[in-house]
């Protein structure tokens, strides 16, 4: 279409969505013949159906131009013709949520999402909405696997002979339940969901119940061990099984208690935050890690990954939502308390009160306020910690070594102040070390220095390293003994 504005047509038969057309996709898409000619047909005929079906279409077509093939986008446009010729509410329909799963499924994925949305069809267009945007999301969300367990949920549960009241229900009730999942659960908690189903429908509510009052702590073997034996006792007598599953009965919390080895923050969050009042004098607010602000959740985490950990601002100690690290319940709940009498030590013994100047009277050359290496003055709009590290050539080694040696100064202060702390709490980290070392393969001489200065264990076996290392590590452990009968402040740390 060489000279002449592909989108002239549009333009004729509607000039406004023509316009916000050509701003969506100037220097993004340079469409070819074939698919501006697709495009303004579809969205032309889209429009004169229904005006918020014609939107939709172009929002699909555009998302399907930057990232699908053209095999993909001519599936789209047989289906989604193929639903609005059904009804223009339909045509809406599909024109938002096939786009995803164009996007990022396969033709099993395709297909699974063909058969639900003509299970919900045959029940009525008014059961599609919720339903389907959840598979947006999760698709979205790149989860895949989750989202596949879902519609097959959902070809199944439409597929029975439900009331209209039973429709409006589980179309509200389904979406609901399986976005509120953790992710990293959701796939194995909606595979026991379809389990669930699959027996009986009329068990999905006694059963998302049960999540609700304490099943969704189980790990995966578990929940399904429990859900095995909840479907034994539906097969003897239903009500008895109904009661077990809802946990409405002594039977089922008693095989919950049994089976349950993670350990959720609001199970232990009044007893943690009484624990730290009463070791700072200050009322910190025990927080799980979901409620932590966005712009600071994301880079915590991908610091962190997957392991539990602790981090503190303000007023607030931010953990993790629930913890299942060990094989028990009791060692997962000592972790909490690990982590929380770990951190109100930083508050307990002023590791947020470091003060710069004083660090620079005490560091000899650095004194001056500047590192020689540099050669410049540090950052002035920062904390008095990072204009600190500010002053080395390398200084996120500088900020790893002064960690290694603020966690042995407050080791040192609660070996006199509170020994039954270390005593219960560092086997945990030493433990942790161990996995480590194993696994992760640090940098020899930090992680000795780690192991003497902040855990106070000398390594040994496994933790070997050569003979320059571990003399090196030996000689700065020796200093960092020497400061700390002098003064523990943490500005000699610095």
């Amino acid at each position: 279409m060489e000279g002449t504005n592909p989108l002239k047509n549009l333009y004729l038969a509607d000039p406004e969505t023509a316009k916000s057309v050509e701003e969506k996709i100037k220097n993004k898409i340079a469409l070819t013949k074939e698919q501006a000619l697709i495009f303004t047909d579809e969205v032309i005929w889209a429009l004169s159906e229904d005006r918020a079906f014609g939107s939709a279409l172009v929002e699909g077509y555009i998302s399907l131009f930057k990232n699908a093939n053209p095999d993909k986008i001519h599936t789209y446009k047989k289906l989604v013709r193929k639903a609005g010729e059904t009804g223009p509410t339909l045509g809406r329909i599909m024109a938002e949520h096939l786009v995803s799963v164009l996007l990022h499924g396969d033709e099993t994925l395709l297909g699974s999402f063909l058969g639900a949305v003509y299970s919900m069809r045959k029940k009525g267009t008014y059961t599609l909405a919720e339903p389907l945007e959840a598979v947006t999301i999760l698709l979205d969300k790149g989860e895949i696997k989750a989202c596949s367990v879902y519609l097959e949920i959902l070809e199944s549960l439409f597929a029975k002979n439900l009331t209209y009241g039973e429709c409006r229900h589980f179309a509200h009730l389904l979406p609901k339940a399986v976005l509120s999942f953790p992710p990293l659960k959701r796939t194995w908690q909606a595979e026991q969901l379809y389990r669930i189903i699959l027996e009986d429908y009329q068990l999905a509510d006694p059963f998302l119940e049960g999540m609700e009052k304490g099943l969704s702590f189980l790990l995966q073997d578990a929940l399904k061990e429990f859900v095995s034996i909840g479907l034994e006792k539906i097969r003897k007598e239903k009500q008895s099984g109904i009661k077990y599953l809802s946990l409405d009965s002594r039977s089922g919390v008693d095989t919950l208690m049994s089976l349950q080895t993670a350990v959720p923050l609001s199970g232990v969050r009044l007893q943690l935050t009484r624990y730290v009042r009463a070791k700072t004098g200050t009322l910190f607010s025990i927080c799980p890690l979901s409620q932590m602000p966005k712009n600071m959740r994301q880079e915590v985490l991908n610091e962190h990954g997957g392991k539990p950990f602790v981090f503190s601002c303000v007023k607030f100690i931010y953990l993790p939502d629930e913890i299942s690290l060990f094989g028990s319940f009791d060692e997962n709940r000592d972790l909490y308390k690990c982590l929380v009498r770990l951190e109100a030590g930083y508050h307990e013994f002023n590791s947020y009160e470091f003060d710069f100047e004083r660090a620079l009277h005490y560091s000899g050359c650095l004194k001056d306020g500047y590192a020689p290496e540099r050669g410049r003055e540090p950052q002035k709009d920062c904390s008095d910690l990072e204009k600190f590290f500010e002053l080395f050539a390398v200084k996120d080694l500088a900020a790893d070594l002064f960690n290694i040696f603020e966690q042995g100064r407050l080791r040192v202060i609660s070996m006199e102040k509170y020994p039954g702390l270390v005593r219960i709490s560092y086997p945990l980290l030493f433990r942790e070390a161990g996995r480590i070392w194993k696994d992760e393969n640090p940098e020899p001489l930090l992680f000795l220095l780690y192991m003497r200065i902040a855990l106070g264990k000398d390594p040994g076996a496994p933790f070997s390293a050569d003979v320059e290392t571990i003399r090196l590590a030996d000689s700065i452990y020796g200093l960092f003994e020497k400061t700390m009968e002098e003064k523990r402040s943490i500005e000699k740390c610095a």
